[in-house]
């Protein structure tokens, strides 16, 4: 699964200290107890475009524009202090990759989020996940009993994706016990109804955004 080709030295170190868990040998991130107001979480490139100061930045967008933080971890760090916080790197677990690509990317996304928590920025770590196959490994290093980030993009006009979402919301619920969840997008009224010990918390993707944008500009 992890591509030793693409770890560097610079990814070595900046693990350094890190409890290690599960089958894919992540860092174990921390647990996130208070979710602060998240009306200025924006996505992160426009987070940083902003300035930052008073904005929340999410990681729900492509994975091109989340590369660099894996590319060049420290170089980011002070433009990221800026914020008053991050939700953590979502690189993509489409269920149409294949297995190496999906734990790859997973594997990433624990590594950056550590390293982030590390350098004393506010992450509160996203999860994700794709098939059912998926659900012994994906949530690896996860805290529980924590606020966790999900998004429910591109999953809206897909039936087989809804499910799959379904599915995996109930399994990730269940295993993590989250006390509130950060979702971005679409939100379905189901969710609260049928959790209605998680505080359900909304934000904005990037899509929602650019089509308020072009509403207000006609």
């Amino acid at each position: 699964m992890i591509k030793a080709d693409q770890i560097t030295l610079d990814h070595l170190l900046i693990q350094q200290g890190a409890l290690f868990t599960g089958t894919l040998m992540v860092p174990s991130l921390s647990s996130i107890e208070d979710v602060p107001d998240m009306e200025n979480c924006i996505p992160i490139n426009l987070a940083i475009k902003a300035g930052g100061v008073g904005h929340w930045g999410h990681c729900f967008v492509k994975d091109e524009l989340q590369n660099k933080y894996w590319n060049s971890p420290y170089a980011y760090i002070p433009t990221l202090k800026n914020l008053e916080g991050v939700i953590g790197p979502d690189f993509s677990l489409y269920r149409d990759y294949s297995l190496e690509r999906q734990q790859w990317n997973c594997y990433r996304n624990r590594v950056i989020a550590y390293h982030w928590q590390k350098n004393g920025i506010n992450v509160i770590p996203t999860a994700s996940w794709s098939t059912p196959d998926s659900f012994e490994w994906c949530w690896q290093g996860l805290p529980s009993n924590s606020a966790l980030a999900i998004t429910t993009n591109g999953i809206v006009s897909e039936k087989e994706g809804t499910r799959l979402f379904i599915i995996g919301l109930d399994e990730l619920i269940q295993r993590k016990n989250p006390h509130s969840l950060i979702v971005c997008g679409h939100f379905f009224p189901w969710m609260q109804e049928k959790y209605p010990q998680v505080r359900m918390i909304r934000i904005k993707s990037y899509g929602q955004i650019w089509n308020e944008r072009k509403k207000a500009m006609r």
